[in-house]
């Protein structure tokens, strides 16, 4: 039936709206960020713990990826995999695509925007979840679950497609329920998109996109060559042949990536080696982008016609690089894989979507709008028109501890003394290593300045 609300219910609207916990996350993350970048890790820790309500544990899962990635940060491997593990409960809650869950947040959002839409995890994010929980478990030498992980990761990365697929359809029917209950609405999203004009300000507004690394749909490059490398040091040549090969071919000019598939492929021993990943610097922010929307395509009787979108703010480098010496022989860590292309990937192929949902929620909006205006004339006109304008934001949520790229290294593994991690301008920091054959050493700098986190996996 058609939407029909008072001055009084859109007034409640607003005030839900202003007190929803989505609102308190774009006031929580800015400081969380704050603390995180200057490596503040356990002031950090608990404002994520805070906002974990045990009461709405799906609804928590932001901050829940948030707390177990700095569990790993500060080497508290049990409890790191507990949270991915709660994570994955809730990755596996929004999966199962429930139409009354999607109905009900149809009814949610119809007159609001993205951001109260609970925070379903990214592709990449379920992805980097499993590739963590397999470094902690490697870290505490359960390599029988590590193995597990790497598996999923990669099975990941496998099924984000078919996930996508469902995304569009879930999409297209909330699109469907919102114009079948907004007066005049039907069929105004698809001419408004489709239409040269939005065409135009979407390019020029999203041209940026061209400039982040290119790779494969929902694909992560560190995920498939850490588990590549993971299974050769494990000693599986013939799993690792194949995720390896995989690998060089997403990253054909990555010398370490190129020796290890050769390695890999002559079934050669791996041994008296340390690995190291620089997890560096944070991905993108998102920033609010406005979009007012030509009054010409709907109606002139309207005062506000707009949406709000998110758009990528790329962060700097804590570092070019970092330096590591070992038994007389010093390596620079190069470039790996840009985590900045694999979000950028993926919002690209998302932002049809996103822009469907908000240039929906605006048609419905303008309905109102245009019914208040007649009904209850201007001053109910000016009342929607100013709750539409308030009611427009963009959903700029992201897991903000993830790295902005990856680089590695490759060096003997000391067979006396520790192993000497030097980052530019800065003093040399000394990494101890156990006796082993082979190690990986996982080294996470969100900023120039912030402490490193070290976590060591041993192979024996």
């Amino acid at each position: 039936m058609p939407v029909r609300l008072s001055v009084q219910g859109f007034l409640l609207l607003a005030a839900l709206l202003l007190g929803s916990g989505c609102a308190v996350d774009r006031l929580r993350l800015p400081e969380f960020d704050a603390q995180f970048q200057a490596g503040r890790y356990e002031a950090a820790r608990q404002i994520a713990a805070k906002e974990i309500k045990p009461a709405q544990p799906h609804r928590a899962l932001l901050w829940q990826l948030q707390k177990a990635n700095l569990d790993r940060m500060l080497g508290d491997y049990p409890a790191s995999n507990a949270g991915f593990d709660r994570c994955e409960d809730a990755f596996r809650h929004y999966d199962l695509d429930n139409l009354a869950v999607a109905g009900g947040r149809t009814a949610t959002t119809l007159l609001s925007n993205d951001s109260l839409r609970p925070y379903e995890g990214e592709g990449y994010d379920r992805v980097m979840v499993n590739t963590y929980k397999a470094l902690n478990f490697a870290a505490l030498g359960d390599h029988a679950n590590a193995r597990v992980e790497f598996n999923r990761a990669l099975q990941r990365q496998d099924m984000a497609k078919q996930r996508f697929a469902g995304e569009i359809a879930r999409t297209e029917r909330e699109i469907a329920q919102r114009e079948a209950g907004s007066q005049g609405a039907a069929g105004g999203t698809r001419r408004t998109t489709e239409s040269p004009e939005v065409k135009g300000i979407l390019a020029q507004r999203y041209s940026n996109l061209d400039r982040f690394q290119a790779y494969p749909d929902f694909v992560n490059p560190f995920t498939t060559y850490a588990a590549g490398l993971y299974f050769l040091l494990d000693g599986d040549h013939a799993k690792a042949l194949d995720i390896l090969k995989e690998a060089h071919g997403m990253l054909p000019g990555q010398a370490q990536v190129a020796a290890d598939f050769a390695a890999a492929e002559a079934r050669q021993p791996v041994r008296g080696r340390v690995y190291v990943f620089f997890e560096n610097g944070m991905v993108p922010a998102r920033e609010e982008v406005r979009v007012d929307l030509p009054l010409f395509l709907f109606t002139n009787q309207v005062r506000y016609t707009g949406i709000a979108l998110p758009q990528l703010a790329p962060r700097s480098p804590a570092f070019p690089y970092l330096e590591f010496e070992s038994a007389g022989t010093v390596a620079r860590t190069a470039p790996l894989a840009s985590m900045d292309g694999v979000v950028a990937a993926e919002f690209r192929k998302t932002l049809p979507l996103v822009v469907s949902r908000a240039v929906a929620s605006a048609v419905a909006k303008m309905a109102m709008q245009y019914v208040a205006q007649r009904q209850g004339g201007d001053l109910a006109g000016l009342l929607v028109a100013g709750y539409s304008a308030m009611s427009t934001a963009a959903d700029l949520r992201t897991w903000s501890g993830l790295p902005k790229e990856f680089q590695t290294a490759q060096l003997p593994l000391p067979a006396n003394g520790p192993l000497v991690l030097r980052r530019p301008g800065q003093a040399p920091m000394n990494i101890s290593l156990p006796s082993c054959v082979n190690a990986i050493v996982c080294v996470r700098i969100p900023q120039a300045g912030a402490p490193p986190a070290v976590q060591i996996i041993a192979f024996n």
